[in-house]
C-alpha cells in the first residue's frame, strides 16, 4: 500500500489516495470526475491534460504515475 496526492498523479492538489497503484487510480479518477462536475476550472484544465493528449503521451504519463508509485514509501 502506498499512497499518493492528486498532484504526484498530475492534477492540482494535496488530496491523498492510499492503496493498491489500481485503488489509487481509481480513487483518484473519482475525485478529478466529482471536482469537475463541481466547475473547478483547475481540475478541468488537468483532465483536459490527459483527455486530449495522444496515446502515446498517454502512456507515458502513465508510466510517470506508475514509476512515482514505485517511488512512494509504503505506508
Amino acid at each position: 500500500m502506498k499512497k499518493l496526492t492528486c498532484k504526484d498523479l498530475g492534477g492540482v492538489c494535496d488530496e491523498a489516495f492510499v492503496g493498491t497503484f489500481e485503488e489509487i487510480g481509481q480513487k483518484c479518477r473519482v475525485h478529478v470526475m466529482e471536482a469537475v462536475q463541481r466547475g473547478d476550472a483547475a481540475h478541468q484544465a488537468a483532465a483536459g491534460k490527459f483527455m486530449t493528449a495522444s496515446p502515446m503521451e498517454q502512456a507515458e504519463m502513465m508510466l510517470e504515475f506508475k514509476n512515482r508509485f514505485d517511488a512512494a514509501p509504503d505506508v
